[in-house]
């Protein structure tokens, strides 16, 4: 059984980057291995020191109390015959920003061997694991990442099971992949005349897209990185003349239906980072702050959460992905959540 695993010692006042450990041999050929993963967290995996995936922030953002993705990866021209070494580093990325869903990190994962021999192995995510500390120190999705590259892997101790908000539904990958490209040196623009250059201003807004377009259409890649409906709702046709945004905002969307508030109101943010979901962190806020105690998506949230402008991303989006894709689905699928809104 595949269990929810995390470091013993990552709690509220000891923020961790675990590194999890699974150490196998192998001494007959293998025909086909297949690894699939998520997360409390961001996750970043190595198979014999060589990466799974160019894909990053995995498992992306979704409402997870309600459905968490998993990704699928075929690993097998990564294995060898004899000792092999699966490591996956978790960082803090939506689940422990600002203690939004939970205190601590967890792994889920499961490794499965298909050997020529027609014999099968599956390596789960249990207490069989290991789990210790690397060179990252730090990560969060505002003040980046600390790196100590003196610092090898090391503090291994066995894994524990993680019964921290498990309850979410395991979904298959829905996102459109995050990937890094291209690298550019910064560099001051100078218009001696002047003068509105359009051709620039549409390459900047493109660069913007790239740059917001973070698994969800975050309002700014340098401060807040959170996902305002008023924001996406502005530029989704602009989004759409861009690039193919379909996948996109039908993977997001669902999420809106998802935290819609039981009166009908539609948060400012979805899944909620304006607000909290996990229950500790609000009676800790309630107790500082009773006036901005946000209640996340099973309560009513503050006064901001019924906002026309930015409440109206439930009709607005999906009527203009329709336009531009001719996609009937999106209408359908969220005419409730309009109405209920209306």
């Amino acid at each position: 059984m595949i269990q929810w695993i995390c470091h013993p010692e990552d709690h509220k006042g000891n923020h961790l980057v675990p590194v999890f450990r699974r150490q196998f041999d192998m001494h007959q050929k293998v025909q086909k291995a297949v690894l699939r993963l998520s997360a409390h967290g961001v996750y970043e995996a190595q198979v014999n020191g060589r990466s799974v995936t160019e894909n990053r922030f995995m498992p992306g953002l979704t409402s997870y109390y309600y459905r968490i993705q998993m990704q699928e990866y075929d690993v097998t021209a990564l294995l060898r015959e004899g000792g092999n070494e699966l490591c996956v580093t978790v960082g803090d990325g939506w689940w422990r920003w600002n203690n939004n869903f939970g205190y601590t990190l967890a792994l889920w994962g499961e490794l499965r061997l298909l050997y020529s021999g027609g014999s099968e192995e599956t390596l789960s995510t249990d207490e069989s694991w290991e789990v210790g500390l690397g060179p990252v120190v730090q990560t969060d999705l505002q003040k980046g990442e600390i790196y100590d590259a003196r610092t090898e892997p090391h503090g291994w101790q066995k894994a524990v099971n993680c019964t921290e908000h498990t309850e979410g539904e395991l979904i298959e990958n829905q996102s459109v992949p995050v990937r890094e490209k291209e690298r550019f040196p910064g560099k001051p623009i100078h218009d001696a005349a002047g003068k509105l250059v359009i051709n620039k201003l549409v390459e900047n807004a493109r660069w913007s897209q790239k740059g917001n377009f973070l698994d969800v259409p975050v309002d700014c890649p340098t401060r807040e990185r959170n996902a305002w409906t008023g924001d996406a709702m502005i530029y989704c046709r602009t989004a759409a003349h861009f690039m193919d945004v379909r996948q996109f905002f039908k993977k997001w969307l669902v999420d809106q239906t998802i935290e819609q508030y039981p009166s009908g109101k539609v948060g400012i943010t979805f899944p909620s980072t304006s607000s909290v979901h996990n229950p500790e962190e609000l009676k800790v806020v309630q107790a500082t702050n009773p006036a901005m105690a946000l209640a996340g998506p099973t309560s009513e949230g503050n006064i901001g959460e019924d906002s026309v402008g930015w409440g109206d991303s439930a009709v607005w989006i999906p009527y203009q992905m329709y336009l531009m894709y001719g996609d009937v689905e999106f209408l359908k699928e969220h005419y409730g959540t309009a109405k209920k809104w209306v």
